[in-house]
C-alpha cells in the first residue's frame, strides 16, 4: 500500500507532504493524517495548506477549503490526485539535498478529463545556512491541445502560530523579496514563517482576514467559505491586499500571469522559511535563492570549458526534446567513462555509454528509451557522466 503523505524532518523545518496538493496535512479533519508546519520541534504554526491555480474563476484548480457545512466544518476541494507513476516518496539523502520528496499528480479529481500534470519536488538541507529552508519546486504540464494562457499557480495556508489564541496572528508581505510571511503579535511563539517566489515570475500576495465580520476587514474573508472566485481573486489580484491582523489569518501568494503551450510545461520555485524573527526570516528568503541556484543552477558549469581536454559535461540539445538529443562531454585523460540517465527517484534508467575513451570531445546520442527499449513518458531526467573519479550532473527534459 503506498503512503499518502510522507514528512520532511531534516532540518530545524519540519512539514508533511501529502499525495493530493496539500501541504502539512493529507486531511485537515483526519487524525494523524500529518504534523502541519513545525519549527525546531515546537507546536504546529499552521492549520491548512494548499495548491490553487487556474486562468479564470471558472477554472480554478486547487486542494483548499470550499464550502462552509453545517456544522461548521469545511468541504475541501480535491480537484488533485496522484497519478499511478506519482506515488509520494522521501530520499533521505537526496541527490542533491540531504533530504528530497517526489509527488506527482493531475486534476482528474475534478471530474473532467486532467489538463493538467503537475510533479512536486522537495529540497531540504540540514547545513548552516539553509537548516531553515525547504524549496518546492513545481513542474506543471499543459496536456491539451491548446495553450493555457493568464495562467496563475500559488499556495494558500491558513497560519495558527499560537493554536490557542491565533486572534493575534498577523500577516504580511516583503515586496523587495516576494516574501509572503505570518507571525503573532500576542504571547504566541517569537517565530515567524514565510513563503518566498523564487520563480522570477510577477507575483500576487494577498493576506486574509478569515473573519469577515471583524471592522478592519474591508472585502470577504474564510469563515463563510472560500469560493472559486475569491481564490481566483487571491492568486491573481496583484498586491492590493499586503497586510492583515491582529486577528485570525491566511495568506496566498501565486506566480503567474503565463503561458503554458500545448503539451509544454512551465516551471515554479517556492520557499518555505521559518527564523525567531523578521530580519532573520529575510536573511533566510535570501539564502533561499542562494539554494536554489546551487541545486538547479550551479550542477555543473554551463560555460565550455577554455581546454579542449578539460572533463566536462555539456547541457543536451535540442533540449527540451521529442525524438531525440545530444549529449556533449570531454574527458581530461584516457579513461573509463560512464553516462547514465536517471529518473527524479535517482534509478538507472539508461546506460548510454560504458567505454574506456580517449581524451577529447565526445558525444552521446538518446532517442529517450530506457535499457529496454521502452520510450519514457514526459518530465525531467538527469543524466549523469563519471569519469576520472569525478562525477558531472545536469537535467533534460522529454517533450511529448
Amino acid at each position: 500500500m503506498h503512503p499518502q503523505f510522507v514528512n520532511l524532518d531534516i532540518n530545524r523545518l519540519h512539514t508533511t507532504i501529502p499525495n493530493n496538493g496539500r501541504i502539512g496535512y493529507w486531511d485537515v479533519d483526519a487524525a494523524n493524517a500529518g504534523i502541519g508546519f513545525l519549527y525546531d520541534n515546537g507546536p504546529s504554526l499552521l492549520f491548512e495548506g494548499a495548491l490553487i491555480m487556474g486562468s479564470s474563476p471558472a477554472t480554478i484548480i486547487n486542494s483548499a477549503r470550499s464550502l462552509r457545512r453545517w456544522d461548521n466544518t469545511f468541504i475541501h476541494d480535491a480537484d488533485l490526485v496522484a497519478t499511478p507513476d506519482g506515488d509520494v516518496r522521501l530520499f533521505t539523502p537526496g541527490t542533491r539535498a540531504d533530504q528530497e520528496s517526489f509527488v506527482r499528480f493531475d486534476d482528474s479529481g475534478s471530474g473532467a478529463t486532467p489538463t493538467l500534470r503537475i510533479t512536486q519536488e522537495t529540497f531540504a538541507r540540514s547545513e548552516s545556512p539553509f537548516e531553515n529552508i525547504v524549496l518546492l519546486r513545481y513542474q506543471i504540464e499543459n496536456l491539451t491541445q491548446t495553450g493555457k494562457d493568464n495562467f496563475h499557480f500559488g499556495l494558500f495556508f491558513d497560519w495558527d502560530i499560537d493554536d490557542m489564541h491565533f486572534d493575534t496572528n498577523m500577516a504580511g508581505f516583503d515586496a523587495s523579496r516576494n516574501l509572503g510571511y505570518a507571525h503573532d503579535g500576542g504571547n504566541g511563539p517569537d517565530t515567524y514563517v514565510g513563503v518566498r517566489v523564487l520563480s522570477g515570475l510577477p507575483v500576487s500576495y494577498r493576506a486574509i482576514w478569515n473573519d469577515e465580520a471583524v471592522p478592519q476587514n474591508t472585502t470577504w474573508g474564510l469563515y463563510d467559505g472560500f469560493s472559486d472566485a475569491e481564490k481566483w481573486e487571491a492568486i491573481s489580484g496583484g498586491q492590493a491586499y499586503p497586510g492583515a491582523g491582529p486577528g485570525d489569518i491566511s495568506n496566498v501568494i501565486a506566480a503567474g500571469p503565463m503561458t503554458i503551450p500545448a503539451g509544454n510545461f512551465v516551471e515554479v520555485v517556492f520557499a518555505l522559511l521559518a527564523a525567531d524573527d523578521l530580519a532573520a526570516l529575510q536573511t533566510a528568503a535570501d539564502h533561499a535563492e542562494l539554494l536554489r541556484q546551487q541545486i538547479f543552477v550551479s550542477v555543473v558549469a554551463d560555460a565550455a570549458p577554455q581546454q579542449p581536454n578539460t572533463f566536462w559535461l555539456g547541457q543536451n540539445y535540442p533540449n527540451p526534446f521529442n525524438a531525440g538529443t545530444t549529449i556533449p562531454f570531454r574527458v581530461q585523460h584516457e579513461s573509463d567513462v560512464q553516462l547514465r540517465l536517471h529518473d527524479l527517484q535517482g534509478r538507472i534508467i539508461r546506460r548510454l555509454v560504458t567505454a574506456r575513451l580517449k581524451p577529447g570531445a565526445h558525444a552521446a546520442h538518446w532517442d529517450g528509451t530506457d535499457d529496454d527499449g521502452r520510450m519514457l513518458s514526459s518530465g525531467s531526467y538527469f543524466y549523469q557522466l563519471q569519469a576520472e573519479g569525478a562525477t558531472l550532473v545536469r537535467r533534460l527534459v522529454i517533450l511529448k
